[in-house]
């Protein structure tokens, strides 16, 4: 006598599925800002970096110049620094120059700082993060 043996076959059901397709739209809908966040947190690192980097260049060409500060960033460019970085945050067209405004003070100081709301999305004011020799990195949070 042969007798057959039948498989049942189960899968998910539609609603099963469903539920698991909502369960994954939820979190995916929780961790944006949080993703969001992040990047814009880590734009601001790169642009306080950037500072730090021509803060660098100013100070050598200030040993290199009998202490005084040069007038502008283009005066560090080429032979203190390769060449002016952008500031991460702002989109690919935009030249550091334009991201960056320095101002002189004394002949002793100097402040660079990311100019317009750049990193208003990171916490930060708008015209931050600064730099000056005397105080350092001004984060304005």
């Amino acid at each position: 006598m042969i007798t057959s043996i039948k498989k049942s076959v189960q899968g998910f059901t539609l609603l099963e599925l469903m539920i698991v397709i909502a369960i994954i739209g939820i979190l995916a809908a929780v961790m944006m800002p949080a993703i969001i966040k992040s990047r814009d947190t880590a734009k601001l690192s790169g642009c306080e970096g950037n500072l730090r980097m021509m803060a660098g260049a100013m100070e050598s060409y200030t040993v290199d110049n009998n202490g005084l500060y040069p007038r502008s960033l283009s005066a560090i460019e080429g032979t203190y620094i390769n060449s002016i970085p952008r500031c991460p945050a702002l989109n690919s067209n935009s030249s550091y120059i334009a991201g960056y405004d320095f101002s002189m003070g004394p002949p002793s100081n100097y402040t660079i700082r990311c100019a317009g709301a750049n990193h208003t999305a990171a916490g930060v004011q708008a015209d931050y993060p600064q730099y000056n020799p005397e105080v350092g990195l001004l984060e304005g949070r």
